[in-house]
């Protein structure tokens, strides 16, 4: 990445709101790193040390075992938040600020040369590092210092050198190439040019920072900028420089991922198929010694007298005649397919070899324990064919779950998903904060003067809106208390009811009395409320628009076509998430738990009809 591209990647990511998060577990997969946040939702943040860094909607597996530095900085980042992130001085360098009250952290990311991730306490001493670097001295115990760069947007003043312009821009002001000559022809300067024209080249760089940002793909590689040297190149463009990072880095490279891994299972398949068409033949095979070698068993018992009288003329002729003679005179036995010292070969209803040496049952025992031996064989063989087909099964389902290299991206959330929300049975909008913040924001920017405001009569509950709510009837209404009470801490403490209030907007306050002070998501309430009695609480989970909806159980069955009805219990989350995606069919575990109140509950057994 450029300096250019740090600077809009570093403003897009506290737009995206990756502020205030906090990191749950970090991945290392050869060299990106991956932070899982939470806070407003879920996100996965991606680092690509000397590449880039993106929010990505192509979450990756994570490995089996993770690399001992990233578990280092999961044991001290976990649960702290993300506090700021900013570019270094115009350089190829962002440091994301971590922590919480007393703790914190620098995680430092570099992007030039081949990249480099530094964690540092709050005074820049090295906690840990991913590469050495000992020319510059980057290693544990030392204070990271910043490499000396200049900031052309704050000062440009270059000294002459026997040098080409567009390498002093490059070298000396981290513009790149690509920038530094986007600068030149700005300016009207001739890149190749060691004469400084520094008034035209102010002017070429008051029009570089005024570029409008227009993220664009040529030859592949990503602009945040049109540049003009571009001018008459197919682009495709982007609505962000994440949206494009994530399409080439997060999509392409798990298409490329997934591409590998189908052919990798292609070649296993074939593998056991062709191991399985063996097996099927030695199942056969074995099948088929079982019945001959019973048969010839059999047929020696069935031509005993013909076999031992046989037998006699042969013995008696051994007394007598050479073998030569008695193979010759045994020709004239129709019994008789051929004869030698060791053996002798009889046709009957079926070929069968007779060891002159063994009595007639030793004979048949031979064949009755080859028959044995078969089926042992058998039993093995048909085993060892199960599991080969049992593996070529399990092989072809993961197959088919990346047949055609079909990625599934993270659902795109509404705006209104950073609250709690659900839609009435007359389909209003009710929003609810989830926090401080979110209630801040919520009354702030969210509600209008045709809504109504709600709040359960308890300390702590969230702010409730109803979008255009006095449009609404008393069911909307009564629908929107039972989310009040339902999402305040009565559901934790196991409340069984209790009353909410109602205002306008223009009730609704952040002016308190003289003397009085509000704090982050506090309101005042002028004049009279009006009271809802005793509401209780109840809810019930469905799907609505492809994502869950959690509200009033009349609300989420006028909405939803599968549902389940949630009361107050002593259940986990993340355990009744489980029961709830099984039922509902609804696969994301993270989402469901985002909308279920706080505390614990438990699935209604008994719903109301």
């Amino acid at each position: 990445m450029f300096s250019f591209d740090i600077k809009v990647i570093t403003q897009e990511l506290k737009e995206f709101s990756i502020i205030d998060m906090k990191i749950e577990k970090i991945y290392q997969r050869n060299g990106e790193f991956r932070f899982k946040l939470y806070g407003d939702g879920r996100k996965d943040l991606v680092v690509k040390p000397g590449i880039c860094i993106f929010l990505t909607g192509y979450p990756k597996q994570a490995p089996k075992n993770p690399s001992g530095f990233a578990m280092f900085l999961r044991k001290k980042l976990h649960t702290l938040k993300i506090m700021d992130i900013r570019q270094i001085n115009f350089d190829r360098i962002i440091e994301i600020s971590i922590g919480f009250k007393d703790i914190m952290y620098n995680l430092i990311i570099e992007f030039f040369g081949d990249g480099n991730l530094i964690l540092t306490d709050k005074e820049h001493k090295i906690l840990s590092v991913w590469k050495k670097h000992h020319k510059r001295e980057v290693y544990v115990g030392n204070r990271y210092e910043f490499p000396a760069s200049k900031d052309i947007f704050v000062e440009f003043k270059p000294e002459k050198r026997d040098i080409e312009i567009v390498k002093i821009l490059t070298t000396e002001y981290n513009l790149g190439g690509i920038y530094a000559e986007e600068l030149c022809l700005l300016s009207g300067v001739d890149k190749n040019s060691k004469e400084i024209d520094i008034e035209r080249l102010k002017e070429g760089i008051q029009k570089l920072k005024e570029m409008k940002k227009n993220v664009n793909v040529v030859d592949g590689k990503i602009y945040p900028f049109e540049l003009s040297r571009f001018k008459d190149k197919e682009r495709k463009c982007y609505n962000s420089l994440n949206e494009a990072l994530d399409e080439i880095y997060g999509k392409e490279e798990l298409i490329e991922e997934k591409s590998i891994e189908k052919k990798n299972l292609e070649k296993k398949i074939t593998k056991y198929e062709r191991i399985a068409a063996s097996q099927k033949e030695a199942v056969k095979k074995f099948g088929e010694d079982i019945i001959k070698n019973k048969e010839l068993g059999d047929l020696i018992y069935l031509r005993y007298q013909e076999i031992e009288k046989i037998l006699e003329i042969i013995k008696k002729a051994k007394e007598k005649f050479s073998w030569s003679e008695i193979i010759e005179k045994a020709k004239e036995n129709r019994y008789i397919n051929s004869i030698d010292p060791k053996n002798l070969k009889l046709n009957f209803e079926k070929k069968i070899v007779i060891d002159i040496s063994k009595t007639i049952t030793e004979n048949a025992e031979i064949y009755y324990e080859r028959s044995k031996t078969a089926k042992k064989k058998l039993k093995g063989a048909q085993s060892a064919l199960q599991k080969s087909l049992e593996s070529i099964e399990l092989l072809k389902k993961g197959e088919s779950e990346i047949e055609e290299i079909v990625v599934k991206k993270k659902r795109k959330r509404e705006w209104y998903e950073k609250f709690r929300w659900c839609f009435s049975s007359e389909k209003f909008m009710i929003l609810g904060g989830k926090d401080k913040k979110t209630n801040e924001i919520l009354i702030k920017k969210h509600m209008d003067p045709k809504d109504l405001y709600l709040h359960a009569d308890i300390q702590g509950a969230p702010h409730i809106v109803i979008k255009n709510g006095q449009e609404s009837s008393e069911k909307t209404l009564n629908e929107a208390a039972i989310f009040a009470v339902s999402f305040s801490k009565a559901w934790k403490e196991k409340i069984a009811g209790m009353d909410v209030y109602w205002v306008n907007p223009e009730q609704v306050t952040k002016s308190p009395p003289s003397g009085e002070y509000l704090p982050t998501g506090a309101f005042f309430i002028k004049g009279e409320k009006n009271f809802i009695k005793n509401v209780s609480l109840s809810l019930a989970l469905g799907i609505f628009e492809n994502k869950p909806m959690c509200g009033s159980i009349s609300a989420v069955k006028a909405n939803c076509e599968k549902y389940v009805e949630i009361i107050q219990g002593d259940e986990k989350k993340e355990a009744l998430a489980k029961k709830i995606s099984k039922i509902l069919d609804y696969d994301d575990l993270d989402d469901i738990i985002q909308v279920l109140p706080s505390g614990g509950s438990e699935i209604n057994r008994a719903p109301r009809e």
